[in-house]
């Protein structure tokens, strides 16, 4: 099999860094988004370029808009092609005291609204994008969390994209 290119949405983000480990070690050339941590990003770029892995880095918002576009075009830059996107839940949120609207709409904008439209965006700019993988976030005792992480199962199954749970799953869904 030839070398893959993968585009991790939030994969050079601190609950990002063992699948970019897992994925550089399988020999994947590596284009990660982050959007806090850029300490920890550009760490985690040296160490994997220092062990010769093709990796890009970009600094864009998964929940928000343009970050899609931006991620694809830093990717094909700096890898050539993109032959998969994974996209990782959002780091989970610490929640106290009384829960209102906004706190609903930050939880399905990161977990779900965000990266649909990352997704569109990223297919707009790599039109032959065929392998989508979608990591379940776990849902925990947090309800509004629950709720994301079914909404982003609905999309995801509605869009065809391959749902897994955990490092082993994208692994298995690349072919690695």
């Amino acid at each position: 099999m030839s070398r893959r290119t993968v585009l991790v949405a939030r994969g050079a983000e601190a609950n990002g860094h063992d699948l970019a480990h897992d994925l550089a070690r399988a020999g994947c050339g590596l284009a990660l988004t982050y959007w806090s941590g850029h300490d920890g990003a550009l760490a985690l770029r040296d160490e994997l370029m220092g062990r010769g892995v093709q990796i890009v880095l970009a600094r864009v918002d998964v929940a928000g808009d343009g970050g899609g576009h931006v991620a694809a075009r830093r990717a094909l830059e700096g890898l050539g092609s993109v032959d998969a996107l994974v996209l990782l839940p959002p780091a989970p949120i610490e929640r106290g005291g009384a829960v209102g609207r906004d706190e609903w709409d930050e939880a399905l904008a990161a977990a779900v609204i965000g990266p649909a439209l990352f997704v569109r965006a990223v297919r707009a700019v790599v039109p032959g994008l065929q392998l989508v993988v979608a990591v379940t976030p776990a849902g925990g005792h947090d309800p509004i969390a629950a709720a994301a992480a079914g909404a982003l199962v609905a999309w995801a199954q509605a869009e065809r994209l391959e749902l897994v749970e955990d490092a082993a799953g994208v692994r298995a869904a690349l072919g690695l």
